[in-house]
């Protein structure tokens, strides 16, 4: 429970807002004292006729400019009810100076926490003002008195119990502080824990270090987490996923938001059940638990993610764990689903899914140690992708040449051949009567005529993976531009445009959709 002074004002404000509030039936006038005859008027009485009696008490000395004193007192959800809270509010008037002067309690219920609003004068009926000398500090004193709180055995506790968790960062310690109430300070090496306005203890900020140091990921518990994610979000609202996660597991997820913005940009797991602190990331990706269980919306959502793809820039792999990230499963035919989900939202172009594939097996050739034209031409035939598009890499060392040859002479005094070769995951390549060694594991292809130059080997024995002699050929009689992209696109029949205009294209009524 909080109490919270508002800003003093000249007029009776405080009155009018909660009559407003009124009308709307959103609160209730609970408590109206020390109006004198006015209250026992009998007659039914307006918000007029108690701001005039509050002017007419203020009138009385016109040094006080300010003459309204508004506070409210909010309980946690609803656990304490309206009649509960006026009792509160009136014992918390008369302990601040305010039980001799006219007041109103009213209750309001526009919020999810039961809360009463307190409009009295700051002068009293025989002109004297009120005290106010470190009035909100008394403030929270008084309401702790009445609640019977003793706020620094508070605090001692709630870091007793923070320190029970498994944390990885300050800002996760700090939360864990968060949820029990309290805001903090940071001075000389020390954390202050400030609630009802005071500092109530302190933790030296090296010995929260040292703990959150000596982290170590719970492996076991993610990859529980992990599986109960995905079982319970699919079909899910964030809301009521977040409940049940709460409710059913003792998992509480806390969305961290920037002032003014809707969208969360990240979230915390507290697991109460196994004292743990977890970063969102280390269960679900962000944008997979906000992903929208609206079918129509996700494929919306979905168009929008493939019109971002620069198809002639982008491998499958790449696209796929991009999609991944949303919840999307992307299949080697193309075809895309939500994650345990097996309806189809839909199919990738044939044409655009080659091209991503293409490049992917790019990007894999590329990654090979290559030194002359001849090895580029096997390795280009090895991924069937063109010769334009390796380059010749940095001449082996004498120790990655040594260690090649050694196999290679050893072949000829063994019997098993082949068998020396899988051992080291080798491979020999035969091309137009010449031979390569390929090291798909270390990324290296050699011509052998390099590792063993005055050597000739007997290939009968050896399993030799020869290369079709008309692929490359065929390949590289496309007409080439300058700019790769539009080689690539014109490679599969594509236009570069045409990679990013998914969005705009009309859905056909009873077809299959193409991405």
């Amino acid at each position: 429970m909080i109490v919270k002074i508002l800003s003093s004002a000249k007029n009776f404000e405080g009155i009018d807002y909660s009559e407003r509030k009124n009308e709307l039936g959103k609160s209730q006038l609970f408590k109206a004292e020390n109006f004198g005859a006015l209250g026992h008027s009998g007659d039914e009485l307006s918000k007029v006729d108690y701001i005039n009696y509050m002017k007419f008490i203020c009138d009385s000395n016109p040094r006080v400019k300010n003459r309204q004193f508004h506070a409210v007192i909010s309980a946690k959800g609803n656990s304490h009810s309206p009649r509960e809270l006026s009792n509160i509010a009136e014992q918390y008037l008369k302990s601040m100076g305010y039980g001799e002067n006219p007041y109103l309690i009213y209750f309001h219920a526009d919020t999810n926490n039961n809360h009463v609003h307190m409009v009295s004068t700051r002068v009293d009926k025989k002109g004297n003002k009120i005290d106010d000398t470190y009035e909100k500090i008394r403030s929270q004193k008084v309401l702790q008195e009445i609640l019977n709180q003793d706020p620094h055995m508070e605090a001692k506790t709630a870091l007793e119990v923070a320190l029970t968790f498994n944390f990885s960062t300050k800002a996760q310690f700090k939360l864990l502080l968060e949820e029990q109430g309290f805001k903090f300070t940071e001075k000389e090496g020390h954390l202050n824990l400030i609630k009802y306005g005071i500092v109530q203890s302190n933790i030296d900020e090296g010995f929260i270090k040292n703990r959150f140091q000596n982290y170590k990921d719970p492996i076991d518990r993610i990859r529980q987490l992990k599986a109960i994610f995905h079982k319970y979000k699919t079909g899910l609202e964030l809301d009521k996923f977040m409940e049940i996660m709460n409710r059913k597991f003792g998992l509480k997820l806390i969305l961290h938001q920037h002032t003014g913005h809707a969208t969360p940009y990240g979230y915390t797991i507290i697991d109460y059940k196994k004292k743990q602190v977890l970063k969102g990331s280390q269960i679900m990706p962000l944008i997979q638990l906000l992903m929208p269980i609206n079918e129509e919306e996700k494929k919306q959502m979905l168009d929008g993610l493939l019109g971002k793809i620069e198809y002639s820039k982008t491998s499958f792999q790449k696209m796929k764990m991009e999609l991944s990230k949303y919840g999307f499963d992307v299949g080697n035919e193309g075809t895309i689903k939500l994650e345990n989900d097996h309806k189809l939202l839909g199919t990738i172009d044939r044409k655009k899914l080659q091209l991503l594939k293409y490049i992917g097996r790019v990007e894999i050739a590329s990654q090979f140690n290559i030194e002359s034209e001849a090895e580029k031409v096997v390795l280009a035939k090895i991924f069937h992708i063109r010769v334009e598009d390796l380059g010749i890499g940095q001449k082996s060392n004498q120790e990655t040449i040594s260690y090649y040859s050694n196999i290679l002479q050893n072949l000829d005094q063994k019997h098993g051949a082949n068998e020396l070769l899988q051992s080291k995951n080798l491979e020999v390549i035969g091309f137009q009567n010449d031979y390569f060694l390929l090291d798909r594991a270390n990324k290296q292809l050699i011509e052998i005529r390099r590792l063993i130059p005055d050597h000739t080997l007997d290939f009968k024995h050896i399993d030799v993976s020869h290369l079709d002699k008309t692929e490359i050929q065929e390949i590289n009689h496309h007409q080439h531009t300058s700019n790769p992209a539009a080689q690539l696109a014109q490679l599969f029949d594509l236009s570069i445009n045409e990679s990013n205009d998914h969005g705009k294209r009309k859905k056909k009524k009873g077809k299959q959709r193409q991405i």
